[in-house]
């Protein structure tokens, strides 16, 4: 089990790492938004679009379901 400190590093790892490459993380925080920094850090992606979302809403089940159906 991790402690307070160590999930408290990995938060900020992870906050860091995302104002790099996400470009609408760092506006945000550089503007001050009271919950950006926690939505950058938990929700990295904005919308939820066929492109951003979750694969399974928009295809239905993945490859290795379909696999698992078909298989005898």
């Amino acid at each position: 089990m991790t402690t307070r400190a160590e999930r408290r590093a990995q938060r900020k790892t992870i906050r860091l790492r995302r104002l790099h490459r996400i470009p609408w993380a760092r506006e945000a925080i550089e503007r001050g938004d009271g919950r950006r920094p926690g939505a950058v850090i938990d929700t990295p992606v904005l919308c939820s679009c066929w492109m951003c979302g979750n694969r399974r809403q928009h295809d239905g089940r993945s490859i290795q379901e379909r696999r698992q159906a078909a298989a005898p």
